[in-house]
């Protein structure tokens, strides 16, 4: 805006001065022109500074995304280990479970008595003794 103003306002003083103060309004031209060509300098450096400020940006979303994904990746490998060790967890108590109950069973058996068959007889023996027969028969639990 302010190199505009200059440019205006040296157009206006080489029309408004005679013919002899043309040199003026070059010179005065020849130092607008070359702000201008400044300015076009610090807008490309500036544009060439936004221009790398957004490659990094770039690059930093990248690299984020990238750390996402692999982040992603562990936590489905996490849950296949969790699922694994749940199953795990379940046949072991399917196992401690089927332990108690053959320990109950044992304990169960243990505390009942063997079943035994006992049959008496008589006979008798020489010389005319009474010999009382006893037969056991052990039929187990």
């Amino acid at each position: 805006m302010a190199v505009g103003a200059i440019l205006a306002g040296s157009t206006l003083a080489a029309k408004a001065m005679p013919s002899e103060s043309v040199g003026l309004g070059t010179v005065l031209s020849g130092v607008a022109t070359l702000m201008l060509a400044a300015l076009t300098a610090i807008i490309l450096i500036i544009n060439a500074r936004v221009l790398q400020a957004t490659k990094d940006a770039a690059d930093a979303t990248r690299d984020a995304a990238r750390a996402t994904q692999a982040e992603a990746e562990a936590t489905v490998d996490e849950a296949k280990a969790t699922r694994e060790q749940a199953e795990a967890s379940k046949a072991q108590a399917e196992t401690a479970n089927e332990s108690l109950r053959e320990i109950r069973r044992s304990r169960e058996l243990d505390f009942r008595p063997y079943l035994v068959r006992g049959r008496l007889g008589y006979a008798t023996a020489a010389g005319q003794q009474l010999v009382q027969l006893v037969s056991i028969q052990n039929i187990g639990r």
